[in-house]
């Protein structure tokens, strides 16, 4: 659509500390989905999703709502032992980059999300336990995570013996007008998904179960964010490697049947330069991707972009920006 209003983030918190040393926080985000979510059968005919229904426990009980879902973006319990140890359990935001560890519209610069995000080089989510904490000298603070978890499992529960791990670490230096932040995040994990066929014979039913594809991955990155009086600067990069061994390779979305991914490397970056002229706060907007090899038609995604944020209160903004989108055959 050339021009077209979109319904973003509405995020619910539900934060409770029952007693001194123990939180517990859910994050819910409403939506409506899956009203208008298009899906694509077998012979390739697009059908979009209506969730339209009557409003029977209504007055009137002919007037029509959309019924939608709720995403859960986290729901975890953390017990505050001392600055350098803490303990988080559940459903919680992966610690890596800038994104993921503050990924509030109001608190970041670009509307665009960067591919590594969107593609989730590191799983966004994960359901595990989590240590953490920090420790400060002066104008400087140092800081970790460590976590354990189901790792990317193709649903919540993990269908593999194995766990996945990451950690996370960051140094913050602040003076008078200025703030710098550089981290580094590190992750790796394998993901299994089964085939199962149901068969029913004279000896009894009996079910078939045969590795549909399973891989193994790690990614390391790094990130640095530097507010300079009314300056900011946001930049991360990060490699993605996987690797599917002797096992059967995933297969790719919206492609011929039988495509797969290959083992591969992604490599990600971005960065964002804002300057902040009283309500007014311009900002630059650059993405690269890499892909080797390449499982399309292109390996190379840039995406320049620029972007006007207005500030009309420490709580209220109006967020604009343009992106261009251009793929290369770098190889070629």
């Amino acid at each position: 659509r050339k021009l077209t209003f979109v319904l973003g983030n509405i995020n619910l918190y539900f934060d409770a500390q029952p007693t001194a040393g123990w939180r517990a926080l859910v994050e819910a985000r409403l939506t409506t989905y899956p009203h208008g979510a298009e899906t694509v059968d077998a012979s390739g005919q697009f059908n979009r999703t209506d969730t339209h229904v009557f409003d029977t426990n209504s007055p009137s009980g002919r007037n029509h709502v959309i019924w939608g879902g709720v995403i859960l973006e986290r729901a975890q319990i953390e017990h505050t032992m001392t600055d350098l140890f803490n303990l988080r359990v559940g459903y919680f935001l992966t610690p890596y980059g800038i994104w993921n560890v503050d990924h509030g519209t109001p608190t970041l610069i670009s509307l665009v999300l960067p591919a590594s995000q969107v593609e989730e080089a590191m799983p966004n989510r994960q359901l595990g336990v989590q240590a953490y904490g920090s420790t400060t000298a002066g104008d400087t603070e140092l800081g970790y995570a460590a976590y354990v978890t189901n790792g990317r499992a193709p649903f919540i529960e993990d269908p593999t013996d194995g766990k996945a791990g990451g950690a996370r670490v960051f140094a913050n230096f602040t003076g008078k007008n200025r703030s710098l932040r550089l981290g580094m995040s590190g992750y790796a994990g394998d993901t299994l998904e089964k085939n199962k066929v149901l068969t029913i014979s004279s000896s009894g039913p009996s079910v078939a179960i045969s590795n549909k594809y399973r891989y193994k991955e790690w990614a390391v990155g790094g990130d640095l964010s530097l507010d300079w009086k009314k300056l900011r600067i946001r930049t991360e990069g990060l490699v993605h490697r996987v690797d599917h061994g002797d096992s059967p390779h995933e297969p790719v979305s919206f492609a011929e049947p039988g495509t797969t991914h290959p083992n591969r490397y992604e490599y990600y970056w971005y960065s964002i330069f804002a300057y902040r002229m009283g309500a007014f706060e311009p900002y630059t907007y650059t993405e690269l991707k890499y892909l080797t090899p390449r499982d399309g038609s292109f390996d190379m995604t840039y995406l320049p972009g620029l972007g006007l944020n207005i500030h009309f209160s420490p709580y209220a903004q109006l967020k604009t920006q343009y992106v261009a989108a251009k793929f290369y055959r770098l190889k070629d």
